[in-house]
């Protein structure tokens, strides 16, 4: 009953950011390319992610919260760029060779969010918000 409360509230905190996340790539793609401006978005969608999983998810751990931060990142890190490499191949390559013509750019960036999904739910529960002291 537990991991589903907490996966669903892990999911619900994903999609806010998700939603942050592609809502600053378009402010973010105003002033640079679309790969650049899937870093900043992607930057925006971490963060979000990060205050949201530990206010509402998971338990703080018992470090303190840059050690807390620091692990969420690197565990996006992987993630950002597993999510990067989808997006772009899709919008560069896959898509239009696919013919699709509905908002590539958005389908790309939000297919490529998508990836790392589990994954990242995993390590943050057992490594970013583990309650034991890594310190």
């Amino acid at each position: 009953m537990q991991l589903n409360r907490q996966l669903l509230g892990f999911l619900a905190a994903g999609v806010v950011s998700t939603l942050l996340n592609l809502g600053s790539r378009y402010v973010f793609e105003r002033f640079s390319s679309y790969e650049l401006a899937l870093l900043g978005a992607n930057t925006v969608g971490v963060l979000s992610a990060y205050c949201l999983n530990r206010w509402f998810v998971f338990a703080p751990s018992a470090d303190p919260v840059w050690a807390e931060l620091g692990r969420f990142v690197a565990v996006n890190l992987l993630g950002i760029a597993l999510s990067w490499v989808t997006a772009v191949l899709l919008f560069r390559w896959a898509f239009p060779a696919l013919g699709v013509t509905w908002h590539p750019d958005l389908l790309a960036h939000a297919i490529g969010i998508l990836v790392p999904v589990l994954p990242n739910y995993f390590m943050h529960k057992r490594w970013t918000f583990n309650q034991t002291s890594r310190l």
